[in-house]
């Protein structure tokens, strides 16, 4: 995880959580705030995204948005100008989306990647799994007109600069392109996605 800036608790640890959360954690959290210390402040944050996902498998729904509002409240402070600020809006998304709170999902892809186009090389692979992400919601709630605006952009990523995972991701663009492609009787297109896709998923296993 990447360090972050010190915030003052008042704001970006609300008393309402306060209040429901063990002592030691609040002393902890206190603790790196008078001193300025970012490591534990980093992990308060991340603290807020476990709870967040351990409530929500306990059933405890209230507990869980208090948490991942928390996180988001305390992302959303961060620079903008810093793509691991990014970084932490990327993982809110997929946890909400996880827990179905799809349009706050869908949100927070698109602020993700608001601050990737506009830290990072445009062909940085985070940049390629927000779009992959994005176009799984639309195409999700049948939207496919949107989900092919990101997918055109990630199919432009060259896999050999992409690492095995990243590889893995643009399989998967490729597939939805072809589909897509497919249903809008355009063949040829379609059958030129799906190659690229074989060929990729065919060297990776050969990488495997």
């Amino acid at each position: 995880m990447y360090p972050l800036p010190f915030h003052p608790a008042t704001t970006y640890f609300p008393q309402s959580c306060l209040a429901n959360l063990p002592t030691a954690f609040v002393s902890k959290y206190e603790q790196g705030r008078l001193e300025g210390n970012t490591v534990i402040q980093e992990k308060v944050w991340q603290t807020y995204i476990d709870m967040g996902i351990s409530a929500a498998r306990a059933g405890r729904e209230d507990v869980a948005e208090q948490m991942l509002d928390a996180a988001m409240e305390f992302a959303r402070s961060l620079p903008r100008s810093r793509p691991d600020t990014a970084d932490k809006l990327y993982t809110l998304a997929c946890v909400n989306g996880s827990q179905r709170r799809i349009r706050r999902a869908l949100t927070l892809h698109k602020e993700a990647l608001a601050i990737y186009d506009q830290t990072l090389e445009p062909d940085d692979p985070r940049i390629l799994r927000v779009l992959n992400a994005l176009s799984e919601i639309y195409m999700a709630y049948g939207k496919p007109e949107k989900a092919e605006v990101h997918l055109e952009r990630a199919a432009h990523y060259d896999e050999n600069r992409l690492g095995y995972e990243e590889r893995l991701i643009l399989v998967d663009v490729l597939i939805k392109l072809a589909l897509l492609s497919y249903n809008q009787h355009r063949y040829s297109e379609s059958a030129k996605h799906y190659l690229r896709a074989e060929t990729i998923r065919q060297n990776l296993n050969k990488c495997a």
